[in-house]
């Protein structure tokens, strides 16, 4: 394995662990601690165990831009990411999947 190689392998794990965090967090809620942790990290709410794992992962995308191996997205890009995920909300709340937050 090279270090290209294991820095992707990072940057999926890390995938992983936000994922992990925000399943926790719709199962739990967001202001929930977890009571089978270490005692250090017993009040730590999932809203802070996702803001820690995103991060991880926005180090280790980072670390690929600096290492040339990712281009860093644009902010028209992001925008744009933006922009389709509200599109989709809108969507999803006309068809009544998505319902307005009390």
């Amino acid at each position: 394995m090279n270090r290209t190689e294991h820095l992707l392998i990072v940057l999926s794990e890390e995938c992983s662990e936000v994922a992990k965090e925000v399943s926790k967090a719709l199962r739990f809620g967001l202001n929930d601690c977890n009571p089978n942790v270490i005692l250090e990290e017993a009040d730590i709410t999932n809203s802070e165990r996702i803001t820690k794992e995103v991060a991880d992962f926005i180090g280790i995308v980072e670390m690929l831009y600096d290492e040339g191996i990712i281009k860093r997205p644009m902010l028209f890009d992001i925008e744009e990411k933006k922009k389709k995920v509200e599109k989709y909300l809108k969507y999803a709340e006309t068809s009544g999947t998505l319902q307005h937050e009390a």
